[in-house]
């Protein structure tokens, strides 16, 4: 499993341009509201720059972006996409490039919501 994690860490660090990493780390995707098969639920690495949110889903191996100049909203939840959890959720609210709306929620593995929650919201 480990090998995994580190795999997608590197996949994520090298999607962005170097040394633009604000913050990073190991999370669990709980989906886009908007669902689908690309849904991005699952383990993977969340990767923050100045210009975008990057994630990278380990299995299957997908990647999702999202422009920060879209984001309309970060929060913290305990529902999203149809689920509810007794844990708190960072949820990301953007206009898709299609110009919809949608959110992607996450839970962080470890440090909590809080950092993150700075990060993105600042």
């Amino acid at each position: 499993m480990d090998l995994l994690f580190r795999g997608v860490r590197r996949e994520a660090i090298a999607a962005v341009p170097a040394g633009a990493v604000l913050h990073e780390g190991l999370v669990v995707g709980q989906g886009l509201a908007g669902g689908g098969p690309a849904s991005m639920k699952g383990n993977g690495q969340l990767v923050l720059t100045p210009d975008e949110l990057v994630f990278v889903l380990a299995v299957p191996r997908r990647t999702l972006r999202i422009r920060r100049a879209s984001i309309l909203e970060v929060d913290v939840t305990r529902r999203h996409a149809g689920q509810a959890s007794g844990r708190r959720w960072v949820r990301v609210r953007f206009t898709r490039e299609d110009g919809q709306e949608d959110a992607f929620a996450f839970d962080p593995m470890r440090g909590g919501t809080d950092p993150w929650l700075a990060a993105i919201g600042g």
